[in-house]
């Protein structure tokens, strides 16, 4: 069988109630299964299933789990670096079939490749430990962290639940929570 979204919440919950975790902070979660370290494209299986064989041909195999705690709850999120051969400006094919006037693929950076995958994934609410409620259609809105750095950002019907993602040098952040992104960014040396 293979990984699922619910046995990463399990694993996450499952923490969170074996460890007193102070309101506030960001602990790194380890996931194992079947014995093993949990690759990238295992996790992105269980997270995005849709986009799992696009989105990690481009990131290394390790990854970071953590889980920002509020003082009620944990908001998990994950750190993903870029492949070796891969910077964010690094042109990619893009999705869209040739027009029939031209025979000629249409390229994007990876970084907007990845924008596309997250911000029409289905499959966000798969991040959340508790149901999210539903995507609020249309709105994806350009945000920042304390220290300026840019985000994305849309809201769930679930109140207070967003969902952030960004770019920070060749790591990917995926959050469910602002906070968490915001702790995250600073340990990876943002100011």
């Amino acid at each position: 069988t293979s990984l699922s979204a619910s046995d990463l919440a399990s694993a996450i919950n499952a923490i969170n109630e074996v460890t007193s975790t102070p309101a506030k902070t960001v602990k790194e979660l380890q996931f194992s299964y079947s014995g093993q370290p949990l690759q990238t494209a295992q996790i992105i299986a269980a997270l995005m299933p849709q986009a799992s064989s696009t989105m990690a041909q481009y990131l290394n195999n390790d990854f970071t789990a953590f889980a920002y705690y509020d003082g009620t709850r944990a908001w998990p999120g994950y750190i993903f670096k870029l492949a070796a051969n891969f910077s964010t400006s690094t042109s990619v094919a893009s999705p869209q079939a040739p027009t029939s006037s031209t025979s000629t693929v249409q390229t994007e950076t990876l970084s907007a490749r990845i924008a596309s995958i997250v911000e029409t994934s289905p499959d966000l609410a798969n991040f959340y430990l508790l149901p999210p409620g539903n995507l609020v259609a249309g709105s994806w809105q350009n945000g920042s962290l304390p220290n300026k750095e840019p985000v994305r950002f849309a809201r769930f019907s679930q109140r207070g639940t967003v969902f952030e993602y960004g770019w920070f040098g060749n790591y990917l952040i995926l959050s469910t929570s602002y906070s968490g992104i915001s702790q995250v960014e600073t340990m990876l040396g943002g100011s």
